[in-house]
């Protein structure tokens, strides 16, 4: 079992924090709306472990439209000494990152989950961060999600002149199923030839390939056996997002699982990382190592002893902080 052992420090904050698991149990035919209930609940504990939004942070949300016409709302988070400083004609334009939440596609909205987080971001990195309230699956299902993201990174870089942000300095960030979206963004911007193109992509323990289960689990492994309730959970996932029935099926598109992009070839600089018990693990290496074989810069970190959403679950422990200084430093690095 030695294989599954999770790291001390995250272990006993868990034990110490009982109440941060405190959801209801899942039951046995569990619907879109009841996994919705119970995985927003589940980061809503750990996400709550943060402060509530900094006061030295300023909040605006922009309406934009989608590609469907739909419009959709854009968060922004800035410190305010740089929201003070923004219009002055000495500023210089300012990086940012585009910020797509996680929650398996379902759940999890930046509005009532994810604002915390997100305001961290942008206080902690020094960056001033956007992030989309995209629709969800499965009411709305795959390309909604990707196509609302892409439209807030082209609104971005087609108005970075009056947000005074430098559109060759944007990045695009996420976690889980944001980790997702960022990859697949990445893709799109290429594809369609964004100009100028994306300087950074930042993906965290990112969900990137509906046959993972298939192609990656040992029934034989000590750590896959411990993470069986989260792939059938990931599996449901994927789901509601493709289709009943659809995860695995030969015709899936990259950009709905962009571990299945056959050429990587010209995407931006990443910054990858994932815990050693993360379901997501073998994955993501096989996505970071197919990213440096095709000569794009990539940064990859396997931390030791810890699962999916480790850093929200454990904010304070050594590993999240070491985590959280990798992060800033490929942040400033654009």
């Amino acid at each position: 079992m030695a294989n599954a052992r999770m790291d001390p420090e995250l272990l006993a904050h868990l034990g110490a924090n009982p109440q941060l698991l405190n959801v209801p149990p899942k039951p046995d035919k569990e619907t879109a709306e009841q996994s919705r209930a119970r995985f927003g609940g589940i980061l809503s504990n750990f996400i709550n472990q943060q402060s509530p939004v900094s006061p030295l942070i300023v909040e605006k949300r922009h309406t934009i439209p989608s590609f469907d016409g739909a419009a959709i709302t854009v968060h922004e988070f800035t410190r305010a000494k740089d929201a003070q400083e923004q219009h002055s004609i000495e500023r210089d334009p300012q990086p940012a990152f585009l910020f797509f939440h996680g929650g398996g596609m379902i759940s999890c909205p930046v509005d009532t989950v994810y604002r915390p987080r997100i305001a961290h971001f942008a206080l902690e990195m020094g960056v001033r961060a956007f992030a989309v309230e995209y629709r969800l699956a499965p009411e709305q299902p795959f390309p909604t999600q990707p196509e609302d993201c892409y439209a807030a990174t082209q609104w971005l870089s087609h108005n970075a002149a009056s947000l005074r942000i430098d559109p060759a300095r944007i990045g695009v960030a996420g976690d889980s199923a944001g980790g997702n979206l960022a990859t697949v963004v990445s893709l799109m911007a290429r594809s369609k030839q964004l100009r100028p193109p994306l300087a950074k992509q930042m993906l965290i323990y990112p969900m990137l390939d509906d046959r993972a289960r298939e192609r990656f689990s040992e029934l034989k492994s000590a750590r896959d056996q411990s993470q069986i309730s989260f792939r059938d959970d990931f599996d449901q996932f994927w789901n509601h997002y493709l289709g009943h029935g659809r995860r695995g099926a030969e015709d899936i598109c990259p950009y709905a699982a962009p571990g299945r992009a056959e050429s990587l070839r010209g995407l931006p600089s990443a910054y990858v990382e994932v815990g050693a018990l993360d379901p997501f693990r073998d994955e993501t290496r096989e996505y970071a190592t197919r990213l440096a074989r095709s000569d794009v810069e990539v940064e990859l970190h396997v931390y030791a002893g810890v699962s999916h959403g480790f850093d929200m679950a454990g904010p304070k422990i050594g590993i999240t902080r070491n985590a959280e200084e990798n992060r800033r430093r490929a942040v400033q690095s654009i």
